[in-house]
């Protein structure tokens, strides 16, 4: 009852937007709604991380519409268990917006199937090395194989001259046919292990590499997957909308930033890893302009940056407060297409 009340307010905000060539512009987050720590009544409630600390309670995932007149609208929530974390819940928001406002961009296909195409091209470079480390551990196999054979008869050799040696009641000396035996079979020992080792390292290289293919060729069918999906929205949306989401660095990962990019959206967020916070100071020199943007702000962009593991170049920017040398955010923006 309530969405069918709202629903008149969402159509008409999206009217006015439409009017002014405005985007539609959406926020998401995760809201920690703890409950009593001793409580056993809350269904489906488990402790995670909400108002700066460990509680009982829930999740809940929020998304709003920027709004003209009524400043913010909100559009949908769902409740998860409290350990629920940002990074798995970003496609979730969008779709509930999506299908709240009944309303969505254009799929970004185009750059989907670039994506799939440079992804197929991966694949083939690691089923090809597959088939190398295949033939480098059968050859490995055969020559442990060949070092176990040495040993053993290197074993019956010295055996023998044992034998020998207490049947003539001979002295072994360290020049003697069984000094040099046993020196034979203690080398054939060595090689033996040198071949076990390599033949270890072999057989782990090729695991790695099954595991990596398995890995991408799994993420190449959901890939191949999404573009069909999204064939299929695009052919059914008539009128897509221009919209953009903002979301905080819980959700800033490179697949979320790529699948929301693809989902034809332009993407505000912060980086999920500290690591580009890194590698952002280290990219900071006298040659960048530093841009004022507040009493006590500056900002340095870099636009269409391609970050490593990140599909598609970013629009980065680095803010100082107060002094250069303190960087406190970084800001992701997908690239507009």
């Amino acid at each position: 009852m309530l969405e069918q009340v709202s629903h008149p307010y969402l159509t008409t905000e999206l009217q006015v937007l439409r009017s002014q060539g405005k985007q539609v512009c959406l926020d998401g987050d995760l809201t920690g709604l703890p409950v009593s720590n001793t409580s056993q009544t809350y269904p489906h409630a488990a402790f995670g991380h909400m108002n700066d600390e460990i509680r009982l309670g829930y999740q809940a995932g929020v998304v709003s519409l920027a709004s003209p007149t009524y400043g913010r609208l909100w559009l949908s929530v769902a409740h998860h268990p409290g350990d629920t974390v940002s990074c798995t819940q970003a496609e979730a928001l969008v779709l509930a917006a999506e299908a709240r406002l009944q309303r969505r961009p254009r799929r970004r296909t185009e750059l989907l199937r670039q994506r799939i195409q440079a992804f197929e091209q991966q694949v083939t470079h690691i089923g090809e090395r597959l088939e190398t480390q295949k033939q480098a551990v059968k050859r490995a196999k055969q020559r442990l194989a060949e070092a176990e054979q040495q040993v053993q008869e290197r074993k019956l050799q010295v055996a023998e001259l044992e034998k020998h040696y207490q049947t003539r009641k001979l002295q072994e000396r360290p020049t003697s046919r069984l000094a040099q035996a046993r020196q034979r079979r203690h080398s054939a020992v060595k090689r033996l292990n040198s071949r076990k080792s390599f033949c270890k390292e072999a057989q782990r290289r090729l695991d790695k590499t099954t595991a990596k293919l398995c890995q991408q060729q799994t993420e190449l069918a959901d890939l191949c997957q999404r573009l069909r999906r999204f064939e299929q929205d695009n052919a059914a949306n008539s009128e897509p909308v221009a919209a953009k989401f903002r979301l905080d660095a819980g959700f800033g990962t490179y697949e979320n930033v790529a699948l929301l990019i693809e989902m034809g959206y332009e993407v505000y967020t912060k980086p999920h890893s500290h690591k580009i916070v890194t590698y952002l100071k280290g990219q900071v020199d006298d040659t960048l302009t530093w841009t004022p943007v507040g009493a006590n702000a500056e900002l340095v962009a870099w636009p269409t940056l391609q970050l490593k593991h990140c599909p598609y170049p970013l629009d980065v920017a680095a803010f100082a407060l107060l002094h250069r040398e303190n960087l406190e955010a970084e800001r992701l923006v997908s690239l507009r297409v």
